[in-house]
């Protein structure tokens, strides 16, 4: 698939999952609280639902320097329309196994910037994504710095992360530990 998008205008940045704190979403939006220049960034998306999404929301009504809008759980398609306008995906999970939402937002051209949990570290690397060993808001900040100050960093790890979209499926996961399994007979 080709993806048309811009990497060299304002981003757009998304959150796929569940509204708990399990999930980072705490986290991100400190991130963003801190963050003092967020003029690069066009829109700030939280899809998913979740118990604490009120107060995810009460939380962001409180920041003024971007904007943000929370869109609930979508379907399918309606995800994949935004995984199309943004840039960026940030997951900032305690724990995972390996979130499908990596694997779909890099085939839009999404760059990860994910926790080092579970088995993602498997397939995320400096070339395709944005792995997060320390989960600080500060962290965050400064990886979103990063990429916001480093276009053609971005540009390239969006199309790794495209090139190497294939290689996150389950079926590709699943194949691998049979393989490890197999090779303990």
């Amino acid at each position: 698939r080709s993806i048309k998008k811009d990497y060299s205008g304002k981003l757009n940045l998304c959150f796929v999952g569940r509204m708990v704190d399990e999930k980072g979403v705490g986290l991100l939006l400190s991130a963003i609280m801190k963050n003092t220049d967020l003029s690069w960034v066009n829109m700030i998306y939280f899809i998913g639902d979740g118990p604490k999404k009120e107060v995810y929301q009460e939380e962001a009504y409180n920041i003024q320097n971007v904007k943000i809008e929370f869109l609930g759980s979508l379907s399918k398609s309606d995800l994949n329309r935004y995984y199309e306008k943004c840039q960026i995906l940030i997951l900032p999970s305690i724990s995972e196994g390996f979130p499908k939402v990596i694997s779909e937002a890099a085939a839009y051209g999404c760059v990860p910037i994910v926790s080092n949990v579970g088995s993602i570290s498997q397939y995320l690397n400096e070339e395709n994504g944005v792995l997060l060993n320390a989960l600080t808001s500060e962290s965050i900040s400064n990886a979103l710095e990063n990429l916001a100050y480093n276009r053609s960093l971005l540009k390239s790890m969006a199309l790794n992360g495209m090139k190497t979209s294939g290689k996150f499926t389950y079926e590709n996961y699943i194949q691998k530990i049979q393989k490890l399994i197999l090779s303990y007979d």
